[in-house]
């Protein structure tokens, strides 16, 4: 089962979000879609034991990303 994430570029980095994405890609098959105002990442296929917070581990790094690029860390 498929499981969609939506961040908002007003909030979030689509840089950002794609580097979370990377860190998590050996643990499931991720897609990210970036359009003008959303990057949408896609996660199928989470290894077993990480399928229930596998999602809101890739979103906290996806706002420890955003938060160290825009205080230029």
């Amino acid at each position: 089962m498929a499981e969609q994430l939506r961040f908002s570029r007003s909030l979030y980095s689509a840089e950002a979000v794609q580097t979370a994405a990377r860190t998590f890609e050996k643990l499931a098959q991720i897609t990210v879609d970036i359009t003008e105002h959303d990057v949408t990442v896609t996660l199928t296929d989470p290894h077993p034991k990480l399928a229930h917070k596998l999602a809101d581990e890739l979103a906290n790094h996806a706002l420890h990303h955003t938060i160290t690029a825009e205080r230029g860390a």
